[in-house]
């Protein structure tokens, strides 16, 4: 069903209820509307133009204490969200090369960035509860030396173990049938292997790349 007049044009499809929005005019008052389209439920009317709201003290949530726990502040363009806020799609924040997503399913996407709490070194891992974690007097990367320090934050060389504790030991298992070895190469030629022989549990000396017979 459609009725025109000189003024107003308004269609209307669908069954069920519908709503009216008007939009006020730009200095704040209702006038006549020349346009109104209404479909389905609910009904929405889409304005004529786009209203940025920039300097603007605005509550959008109810007004507890004076204060709204949704509303914008009067000193900027900040939107202060003083409760929870539920999205249930995805969370982009930041432009358009770096931003930082956050997805229904709990995932966070960081193109870069950084974190406030961490040291130069860190190795993170994963602590109690899944809380990320440093101990850097115990896991070390040294980035300028390309070294990694296991029980020490000063690593000597690419792979530095220390306890201060003890005795410190370094284990390579294997299978039962197969040999625990030490390869050392000079460029991409092996030049000594040493370890465990598994057919007869002897320790091995070996030129080349597998362990000989002693």
């Amino acid at each position: 069903m459609a009725i025109d007049t000189e003024t107003k044009r308004r269609s209307m499809l669908g069954m069920g209820l519908m709503f009216l929005v008007v939009a006020p005019v730009p200095d704040g008052t209702l006038s006549s509307v020349d346009r109104l389209h209404i479909i389905g439920f609910p009904g929405t009317i889409a304005p004529s133009a786009v209203t940025t709201l920039l300097n603007y003290v605005g509550a959008i949530g109810k007004t507890v204490a004076g204060n709204s726990p949704a509303h914008v502040s009067d000193s900027g363009d900040n939107l202060l969200i003083l409760g929870d806020i539920e999205v249930q799609g995805q969370a982009w924040f930041g432009g358009v090369l770096n931003f930082t997503k956050i997805d229904s399913a709990g995932n966070i996407t960081a193109v870069s960035g950084t974190f406030s709490g961490l040291t130069l070194g860190s190795v993170l891992f994963a602590g109690t509860g899944g809380i990320l974690s440093q101990d850097n007097s115990n896991l070390f990367w040294d980035n300028s030396n390309n070294r990694l320090g296991i029980g020490t934050a000063s690593p000597e060389a690419e792979l530095h173990i220390k306890d201060s504790t003890g005795s410190v030991e370094l284990l390579l298992q294997s299978l039962a049938t197969t040999d625990a070895t030490i390869r050392i190469r000079n460029g991409a030629s092996s030049k000594w292997t040493f370890g465990n022989d598994a057919s007869n549990d002897e320790f091995i000396i070996s030129t080349g790349s597998i362990l000989g017979t002693p």
